[in-house]
């Protein structure tokens, strides 16, 4: 794994600080839906995303259900990474970085915090959270440099408005629609589960 790699999952633990999963035994899951998994996330984050993912991997253990997807490689460059997490949660954590952002939407409360690059070091990152219903929703995204606050860079592959869009999707939760799980996924192995 390279530099970002490391970097970027490092970063998805310290940054999260979510809690544990819930429980998908509820009695209120209809038959619709299944336990979410690092599968479902990757099928929707891939769709609404619109990328074509290289490999898969596991966030970590303390992140809640969590998926990441390397995309964009190339020879000797493992390429962006993006790291979706769900988890229950009594809120956002407090916005103390200089560079964080806090907002309410019809969707819920949003936050995001990002690091700019460090030219010839570190590309920098960006975690955009979600919270509506006692469910934490976060992204983490590193590759393309970022340069000030993503929301008003132009160029990303992948802008903020895009993972905005993800963290609102209805399918996104602790529950996931049963078709998400039914989905093809390419180069899926389970290893990421």
């Amino acid at each position: 794994m390279g530099r970002r790699g490391v970097a970027g999952l490092a970063v998805v633990g310290v940054l999260t600080g979510l809690a544990g999963c819930g429980d998908a035994d509820s009695a209120e899951q209809d038959e619709a839906t299944v336990p979410t998994t690092a599968r479902t996330l990757a099928v929707l984050a891939t769709e609404v995303l619109g990328i074509e993912p290289d490999s898969f991997e596991s966030p970590g253990e303390d992140e809640g259900i969590g998926v990441g997807i390397r995309f964009n490689a190339g020879e000797g460059d493992d390429g962006d990474l993006v790291v979706l997490t769900v988890a229950e949660a009594d809120g956002l954590p407090a916005c103390a970085d200089a560079a964080c952002a806090d907002w309410s939407a019809e969707e819920g409360d949003f936050q995001l915090v990002w690091e700019t690059e460090a030219p010839e070091e570190d590309p920098g990152l960006l975690v955009l959270r979600h919270f509506d219903d006692g469910v934490l929703e976060e992204v983490f995204y590193a590759g393309q440099p970022i340069t000030g606050d993503p929301r008003e860079q132009a160029g990303l592959e992948v802008p903020v408005s895009r993972f905005e869009e993800l963290l609102a999707d209805d399918r996104l939760g602790l529950v996931a629609p049963a078709e998400l799980a039914d989905a093809p996924l390419p180069g899926w192995s389970g290893d990421a589960s």
